[in-house]
């Protein structure tokens, strides 16, 4: 679809250029006990990466840290305005549950915890609509375009419109931290099977001293050209 070309800055294709976004994921729990959980998340975890997870049920707050043991697509749901976004089932092995955090697990588990007779029992139990887990998480994305402004880039992250994440970009001139709103999202942007989602990210609220780095490199593309014309579109 074509964009009228409104754009401040000049936007350039780059190779080899990535960073992370830094973000709570929300994801469903399916079961829990002391040792472990699963949940179901629409963003693929890394098999045998470390998570943080926060447990919350009412005003208690419970902090962990688990190694994901395995990751399967279960299914895909429709999203409104896409087509269908990706449904992965994740196992998660707790790995610093210290005598305190287990005395609030099992706490949690009684308050709220429903035996689920289907499955084999090893002290695993479904967990009813009042708990919520969210993953302090780091998702990667490569950068096809950038400018002062903004990126296109490609990410496994199943953003929403207008959701700002604060993000990290490794660059040759120095890391470049700042917060990313998303103004554009293609799900599944080459149309090939698994596809990562394109995302037009715009820096958000970032100062001339965080953009230092990006101006810097981007000098460096542009053969040290500072004017300004209309960037290429998403």
């Amino acid at each position: 679809m074509d964009h009228p070309d409104t754009r401040r800055h000049p936007r350039f294709e780059v190779q080899d250029v990535r960073g992370t976004f830094l973000c709570d994921l929300e994801v469903r729990l399916l079961n829990l006990s002391l040792a472990g959980m699963a949940v179901a998340t629409s963003t693929a975890l890394t098999v045998g990466k470390r998570y943080s997870f926060n447990l919350t049920k009412g005003e208690k707050v419970i902090r962990v840290t688990g190694t994901v043991a395995w990751c399967v697509l279960r299914t895909t749901r429709p999203r409104p305005g896409e087509d269908v976004v990706p449904v992965y089932h994740a196992g998660i092995h707790f790995e610093d549950v210290l005598t305190e955090r287990a005395q609030a697990l099992r706490q949690l588990i009684d308050d709220s915890g429903v035996f689920e007779v289907t499955t084999r029992v090893f002290g695993r139990f479904r967990i009813d609509a009042g708990c919520q887990v969210t993953i302090d998480s780091q998702v990667q994305f490569r950068v096809r375009k950038i400018s002062l402004s903004g990126m296109l880039v490609e990410s496994a992250l199943a953003a929403e419109m207008d959701s700002v994440f604060p993000l990290e970009i490794a660059l040759p001139s120095g890391p470049l931290t700042a917060d990313g709103r998303v103004a554009y999202i293609d799900p599944g942007g080459s149309g090939a099977r698994n596809a990562p989602n394109l995302l037009g990210i715009e820096f958000h609220g970032a100062s001339s001293d965080d953009l230092a780095p990006l101006k810097l490199f981007l000098s460096t593309l542009s053969g040290g050209a500072t004017e300004e014309t209309p960037e290429l579109e998403s």
